[in-house]
Protein backbone atom coordinates (compact mmCIF):
# COMPACT_ATOMS: atom_id res chain seq x y z
CA UNK A 1 0.00 0.00 0.00
CA UNK A 2 1.26 3.23 -1.22
CA UNK A 3 2.57 5.56 1.82
CA UNK A 4 0.70 9.02 1.92
CA UNK A 5 2.32 12.33 3.09
CA UNK A 6 1.89 15.19 3.96
CA UNK A 7 5.37 17.48 3.96
CA UNK A 8 6.61 20.73 5.04
CA UNK A 9 10.06 21.69 3.87
CA UNK A 10 11.17 24.89 5.67
CA UNK A 11 14.21 27.18 4.99
CA UNK A 12 15.78 30.70 6.38
CA UNK A 13 15.67 32.64 3.18
CA UNK A 14 14.84 35.90 2.84
CA UNK A 15 11.70 36.02 0.98
CA UNK A 16 9.07 33.44 2.09
CA UNK A 17 6.23 32.43 -0.14
CA UNK A 18 3.74 29.84 0.52
CA UNK A 19 3.49 26.90 -2.56
CA UNK A 20 0.58 24.04 -2.88
CA UNK A 21 2.06 21.50 -4.84
CA UNK A 22 -0.63 18.34 -5.74
CA UNK A 23 1.20 15.72 -6.36
CA UNK A 24 0.57 11.93 -6.92
CA UNK A 25 -2.64 9.81 -5.07
CA UNK A 26 -4.34 13.21 -4.23
CA UNK A 27 -1.16 14.02 -1.86
CA UNK A 28 -0.42 18.00 -0.82
CA UNK A 29 3.22 19.36 -0.36
CA UNK A 30 3.34 22.04 1.79
CA UNK A 31 6.52 23.83 1.14
CA UNK A 32 7.76 27.54 2.30
CA UNK A 33 10.59 28.52 0.33
CA UNK A 34 11.99 31.44 -1.51
CA UNK A 35 11.58 32.04 -5.00
CA UNK A 36 14.52 30.58 -6.50
CA UNK A 37 14.82 26.50 -7.04
CA UNK A 38 15.93 24.42 -3.57
CA UNK A 39 18.27 21.64 -3.37
CA UNK A 40 17.14 18.56 -1.12
CA UNK A 41 16.70 19.27 2.19
CA UNK A 42 19.62 18.27 4.47
CA UNK A 43 17.63 17.16 7.37
CA UNK A 44 14.69 14.81 6.80
CA UNK A 45 11.96 14.03 9.09
CA UNK A 46 9.26 12.01 8.70
CA UNK A 47 6.53 9.97 10.72
CA UNK A 48 4.07 10.45 13.66
CA UNK A 49 1.20 12.92 13.13
CA UNK A 50 0.99 13.40 16.37
CA UNK A 51 4.66 14.48 16.78
CA UNK A 52 4.42 16.70 13.74
CA UNK A 53 3.30 19.67 15.73
CA UNK A 54 6.21 19.71 18.16
CA UNK A 55 8.59 19.16 15.58
CA UNK A 56 7.07 21.88 13.67
CA UNK A 57 7.31 24.24 16.05
CA UNK A 58 11.20 23.31 17.17
CA UNK A 59 12.14 23.35 13.71
CA UNK A 60 10.85 26.83 12.79
CA UNK A 61 12.58 28.15 15.92
CA UNK A 62 15.77 26.96 15.15
CA UNK A 63 15.59 27.92 11.89
CA UNK A 64 15.31 32.10 12.95
CA UNK A 65 19.35 32.71 13.35
CA UNK A 66 19.98 29.85 10.81
CA UNK A 67 20.27 31.54 7.75
CA UNK A 68 20.32 28.57 4.49
CA UNK A 69 19.73 25.99 6.91
CA UNK A 70 17.04 23.76 5.03
CA UNK A 71 14.59 20.83 6.83
CA UNK A 72 12.05 19.06 5.54
CA UNK A 73 8.90 17.62 8.05
CA UNK A 74 6.19 15.13 6.99
CA UNK A 75 3.79 13.06 8.37
CA UNK A 76 2.88 9.43 7.03
CA UNK A 77 2.32 7.78 10.48
CA UNK A 78 4.62 6.30 12.36
CA UNK A 79 4.92 2.96 10.20
CA UNK A 80 5.41 5.11 7.06
CA UNK A 81 7.82 6.92 8.62
CA UNK A 82 9.98 4.31 9.81
CA UNK A 83 9.51 2.77 6.92
CA UNK A 84 11.11 5.53 5.02
CA UNK A 85 14.07 5.62 7.76
CA UNK A 86 14.82 2.44 6.96
CA UNK A 87 15.15 3.09 2.38
CA UNK A 88 17.61 5.85 3.40
CA UNK A 89 14.57 8.44 2.24
CA UNK A 90 14.30 10.24 6.50
CA UNK A 91 17.07 10.84 8.47
CA UNK A 92 14.67 11.11 11.82
CA UNK A 93 11.45 9.57 12.26
CA UNK A 94 8.90 11.09 14.52
CA UNK A 95 7.40 7.82 16.38
CA UNK A 96 4.00 7.63 19.16
CA UNK A 97 5.06 4.10 19.59
CA UNK A 98 8.51 2.39 20.47
CA UNK A 99 9.73 0.53 16.96
CA UNK A 100 8.81 -2.91 16.98
CA UNK A 101 11.05 -6.20 16.78
CA UNK A 102 10.60 -6.71 12.92
CA UNK A 103 11.67 -3.23 12.67
CA UNK A 104 14.71 -3.53 14.37
CA UNK A 105 15.43 -6.40 12.35
CA UNK A 106 15.29 -5.03 9.41
CA UNK A 107 17.28 -2.03 10.18
CA UNK A 108 19.89 -4.53 11.12
CA UNK A 109 19.33 -6.42 7.89
CA UNK A 110 20.38 -2.80 6.45
CA UNK A 111 23.65 -2.44 7.76
CA UNK A 112 23.32 0.99 9.83
CA UNK A 113 22.41 1.87 13.61
CA UNK A 114 19.84 4.12 15.50
CA UNK A 115 19.67 6.00 18.26
CA UNK A 116 16.36 5.81 20.30
CA UNK A 117 15.41 9.34 22.03
CA UNK A 118 12.34 9.92 23.98
CA UNK A 119 11.05 14.00 23.71
CA UNK A 120 7.93 14.04 25.07
CA UNK A 121 4.37 12.51 26.60
CA UNK A 122 1.10 12.04 25.31
CA UNK A 123 -1.73 10.34 26.09
CA UNK A 124 -4.39 8.69 23.46
CA UNK A 125 -7.75 9.68 24.28
CA UNK A 126 -10.95 8.47 23.96
CA UNK A 127 -13.57 11.30 23.18
CA UNK A 128 -17.43 11.45 21.76
CA UNK A 129 -18.73 14.15 20.24
CA UNK A 130 -19.82 16.96 22.74
CA UNK A 131 -23.71 16.65 22.37
CA UNK A 132 -23.28 12.85 23.53
CA UNK A 133 -24.97 12.94 27.00
CA UNK A 134 -24.26 8.91 27.70
CA UNK A 135 -21.23 8.06 27.40
CA UNK A 136 -18.79 9.75 30.32
CA UNK A 137 -16.60 6.68 30.99
CA UNK A 138 -15.49 2.99 30.07
CA UNK A 139 -13.82 0.25 31.40
CA UNK A 140 -10.69 -1.47 29.47
CA UNK A 141 -13.21 -4.45 28.96
CA UNK A 142 -16.02 -1.70 27.46
CA UNK A 143 -13.05 -0.29 24.64
CA UNK A 144 -11.81 -4.25 23.99
CA UNK A 145 -15.01 -5.39 23.56
CA UNK A 146 -15.81 -2.05 21.07
CA UNK A 147 -12.50 -2.02 19.09
CA UNK A 148 -11.53 -6.16 18.81
CA UNK A 149 -11.31 -7.13 14.83
CA UNK A 150 -13.77 -9.46 16.44
CA UNK A 151 -16.46 -7.25 17.06
CA UNK A 152 -16.55 -5.82 13.73
CA UNK A 153 -20.23 -5.76 12.10
CA UNK A 154 -21.86 -7.17 15.44
CA UNK A 155 -21.39 -4.33 17.92
CA UNK A 156 -22.53 -1.32 16.16
CA UNK A 157 -25.27 0.10 18.53
CA UNK A 158 -24.65 1.91 22.13
CA UNK A 159 -26.67 -0.11 23.63
CA UNK A 160 -24.79 -3.21 23.58
CA UNK A 161 -22.20 -1.16 25.49
CA UNK A 162 -24.19 -1.04 28.29
CA UNK A 163 -28.11 -1.79 27.74
CA UNK A 164 -28.84 1.73 29.45
CA UNK A 165 -27.33 3.49 26.66
CA UNK A 166 -29.52 4.56 22.88
CA UNK A 167 -30.32 2.13 20.61
CA UNK A 168 -28.64 3.97 17.87
CA UNK A 169 -25.73 3.38 15.80
CA UNK A 170 -21.83 3.90 16.73
CA UNK A 171 -20.14 5.55 14.97
CA UNK A 172 -16.04 5.07 15.24
CA UNK A 173 -12.56 7.37 13.91
CA UNK A 174 -9.85 6.89 14.08
CA UNK A 175 -5.84 7.03 12.45
CA UNK A 176 -4.92 5.13 9.32
CA UNK A 177 -3.14 1.58 9.69
CA UNK A 178 -0.06 3.63 9.29
CA UNK A 179 -0.31 5.18 13.15
CA UNK A 180 1.39 4.01 15.89
CA UNK A 181 -1.32 5.61 17.70
CA UNK A 182 -3.75 2.48 16.21
CA UNK A 183 -0.43 0.23 17.09
CA UNK A 184 -0.06 1.46 20.60
CA UNK A 185 -3.88 1.35 21.14
CA UNK A 186 -4.36 -2.09 20.24
CA UNK A 187 -1.55 -3.32 21.75
CA UNK A 188 -2.47 -1.46 25.31
CA UNK A 189 -6.41 -2.43 24.97
CA UNK A 190 -7.17 -5.38 22.56
CA UNK A 191 -3.23 -6.87 24.17
CA UNK A 192 -1.86 -7.47 20.40
CA UNK A 193 -1.14 -4.97 17.70
CA UNK A 194 -3.06 -4.26 14.93
CA UNK A 195 -5.91 -6.68 16.36
CA UNK A 196 -8.20 -3.90 15.69
CA UNK A 197 -11.88 -4.11 13.68
CA UNK A 198 -11.45 -2.45 10.29
CA UNK A 199 -14.57 -1.15 10.11
CA UNK A 200 -14.20 2.56 11.45
CA UNK A 201 -13.41 5.47 9.05
CA UNK A 202 -9.51 6.38 9.61
CA UNK A 203 -6.90 8.95 8.53
CA UNK A 204 -3.46 9.51 8.66
CA UNK A 205 -4.31 12.96 9.63
CA UNK A 206 -5.50 13.08 13.05
CA UNK A 207 -7.51 16.51 12.30
CA UNK A 208 -9.38 15.13 9.79
CA UNK A 209 -10.76 12.36 12.46
CA UNK A 210 -11.19 15.03 14.98
CA UNK A 211 -12.99 16.84 12.37
CA UNK A 212 -15.35 13.89 11.60
CA UNK A 213 -16.03 13.15 15.15
CA UNK A 214 -17.15 16.71 15.63
CA UNK A 215 -19.53 16.48 13.33
CA UNK A 216 -21.52 13.28 14.54
CA UNK A 217 -23.22 13.17 17.93
CA UNK A 218 -23.34 9.72 17.81
CA UNK A 219 -19.20 8.71 16.91
CA UNK A 220 -16.94 7.44 19.26
CA UNK A 221 -13.12 8.25 18.10
CA UNK A 222 -9.44 8.16 19.45
CA UNK A 223 -6.25 10.40 18.85
CA UNK A 224 -3.39 12.18 20.43
CA UNK A 225 -4.13 13.93 23.40
CA UNK A 226 -3.32 17.56 21.58
CA UNK A 227 -5.82 17.09 18.75
CA UNK A 228 -8.66 16.98 21.45
CA UNK A 229 -6.80 20.31 22.90
CA UNK A 230 -7.34 21.79 19.62
CA UNK A 231 -11.52 20.73 19.35
CA UNK A 232 -12.15 20.66 22.75
CA UNK A 233 -15.36 23.06 22.29
CA UNK A 234 -17.05 20.71 20.42
CA UNK A 235 -15.49 17.07 21.44
CA UNK A 236 -15.91 15.21 25.35
CA UNK A 237 -13.08 13.42 27.00
CA UNK A 238 -14.36 9.52 27.58
CA UNK A 239 -12.60 8.80 31.16
CA UNK A 240 -11.02 5.32 30.82
CA UNK A 241 -11.12 2.86 33.91
CA UNK A 242 -7.86 0.39 33.78
CA UNK A 243 -9.24 -1.64 36.03
CA UNK A 244 -5.94 -2.24 37.39
CA UNK A 245 -6.80 -1.69 41.56
CA UNK A 246 -2.87 -0.99 42.22
CA UNK A 247 -3.67 2.04 40.11
CA UNK A 248 -6.56 3.61 42.27
CA UNK A 249 -9.86 2.77 41.90
CA UNK A 250 -12.32 3.92 39.18
CA UNK A 251 -12.08 5.56 35.76
CA UNK A 252 -9.25 8.64 35.02
CA UNK A 253 -9.41 11.70 32.36
CA UNK A 254 -6.13 12.29 30.81
CA UNK A 255 -4.94 15.49 31.64
CA UNK A 256 -1.12 16.94 31.73
CA UNK A 257 -0.56 15.56 35.18
CA UNK A 258 -2.42 12.15 34.49
CA UNK A 259 -0.37 11.53 31.78
CA UNK A 260 2.91 12.69 33.05
CA UNK A 261 2.34 10.38 36.28
CA UNK A 262 1.16 7.38 34.18
CA UNK A 263 -2.25 7.13 36.26
CA UNK A 264 -4.00 7.47 33.05
CA UNK A 265 -3.22 3.95 31.88
CA UNK A 266 -2.66 2.29 29.70
CA UNK A 267 -3.08 4.23 27.21
CA UNK A 268 -0.39 7.36 28.83
CA UNK A 269 2.79 7.00 25.85
CA UNK A 270 6.64 8.60 25.39
CA UNK A 271 6.77 9.65 22.29
CA UNK A 272 10.30 9.08 20.31
CA UNK A 273 12.76 10.71 17.72
CA UNK A 274 14.45 7.72 15.73
CA UNK A 275 18.07 8.96 14.29
CA UNK A 276 19.52 7.36 11.59
CA UNK A 277 23.57 7.18 13.44
CA UNK A 278 26.85 7.58 11.31
CA UNK A 279 24.87 9.94 8.81
CA UNK A 280 27.37 12.51 6.84
CA UNK A 281 25.22 15.51 8.01
CA UNK A 282 26.10 14.24 11.56
CA UNK A 283 26.83 17.51 13.03
CA UNK A 284 24.19 19.41 11.64
CA UNK A 285 21.65 16.76 12.69
CA UNK A 286 23.44 16.79 16.92
CA UNK A 287 22.94 20.58 16.51
CA UNK A 288 19.42 20.44 15.64
CA UNK A 289 18.93 17.49 18.24
CA UNK A 290 20.33 18.85 21.07
CA UNK A 291 18.39 22.56 20.12
CA UNK A 292 15.23 19.98 19.73
CA UNK A 293 15.50 18.61 23.32
CA UNK A 294 16.67 21.54 25.13
CA UNK A 295 13.34 23.69 23.74
CA UNK A 296 10.92 20.79 24.42
CA UNK A 297 9.97 21.57 28.27
CA UNK A 298 8.52 24.88 26.74
CA UNK A 299 7.16 24.20 23.22
CA UNK A 300 5.67 20.75 23.85
CA UNK A 301 2.63 22.67 26.05
CA UNK A 302 1.62 25.03 23.45
CA UNK A 303 0.90 21.98 20.89
CA UNK A 304 -0.87 20.07 23.48
CA UNK A 305 2.08 17.55 24.76
CA UNK A 306 3.43 17.03 27.53
CA UNK A 307 7.29 17.25 28.22
CA UNK A 308 9.41 14.34 30.51
CA UNK A 309 10.17 15.27 34.09
CA UNK A 310 12.87 18.08 33.51
CA UNK A 311 15.42 15.35 34.69
CA UNK A 312 15.25 12.73 32.16
CA UNK A 313 16.23 15.11 29.00
CA UNK A 314 19.78 15.34 30.75
CA UNK A 315 19.83 11.26 30.64
CA UNK A 316 18.33 12.02 27.16
CA UNK A 317 20.82 14.30 25.99
CA UNK A 318 23.64 11.70 27.09
CA UNK A 319 22.07 9.39 25.15
CA UNK A 320 22.31 11.53 21.86
CA UNK A 321 25.88 12.63 23.04
CA UNK A 322 27.04 9.24 23.67
CA UNK A 323 25.80 7.78 20.44
CA UNK A 324 23.78 5.06 22.57
CA UNK A 325 22.36 2.53 19.34
CA UNK A 326 19.14 0.56 20.02
CA UNK A 327 16.16 0.78 21.57
CA UNK A 328 15.26 0.77 25.11
CA UNK A 329 12.32 -1.90 25.01
CA UNK A 330 15.06 -4.62 23.21
CA UNK A 331 14.47 -7.90 25.26
CA UNK A 332 11.23 -7.01 27.03
CA UNK A 333 8.65 -9.25 26.90
CA UNK A 334 6.42 -5.86 26.99
CA UNK A 335 7.47 -2.85 27.07
CA UNK A 336 4.13 -1.05 27.10
CA UNK A 337 3.51 0.91 30.20
CA UNK A 338 6.96 1.02 31.24
CA UNK A 339 8.01 4.29 32.66
CA UNK A 340 10.42 5.90 30.83
CA UNK A 341 12.36 7.08 33.88
CA UNK A 342 12.70 3.10 34.62
CA UNK A 343 13.43 2.75 30.77
CA UNK A 344 16.36 5.38 30.53
CA UNK A 345 17.59 3.57 34.19
CA UNK A 346 18.56 0.29 32.71
CA UNK A 347 22.18 -0.67 31.99
CA UNK A 348 21.58 -1.61 28.56
CA UNK A 349 19.72 1.71 27.82
CA UNK A 350 22.87 3.95 28.65
CA UNK A 351 25.69 1.47 28.04
CA UNK A 352 25.29 0.17 24.79
CA UNK A 353 26.91 2.17 21.51
CA UNK A 354 26.85 2.20 18.11
CA UNK A 355 27.36 -1.65 16.38
CA UNK A 356 27.29 -3.27 19.96
CA UNK A 357 23.46 -4.50 19.16
CA UNK A 358 23.07 -8.35 18.80
CA UNK A 359 22.94 -9.44 15.62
Amino acid sequence: MPIISSMKTIIQPKIKILIVVPLLLGCLCLCITSCFFVSSPFIRIEGSSTLYPLSTAVTEEYLRNRTGARIAIGFSGTGGGIRKFIDGEADITDASRPITIQEQRIVREKGFDFIELPVAYDGIVVAVNADNYWCNSLTVSELKRIWDAESQNRLVLWNQVRPEWPEKRIFLFGPGTNSGTVHYFSASVIGKAMSIRGDFSSSEDDNLTALSLRNNPLGMGFFGYSYYVKNQDRLKLVAVDDENPFNGDGPVKPGVSSIMDGTYQPLSRPLFLYVRAGMQNEDELDEYLEFYLSNVPRLAPQVGLVPLQEELYELVVERLRRKVSGSMYEGLESGYGRSVADLLGTKSSINRKPGSAEK
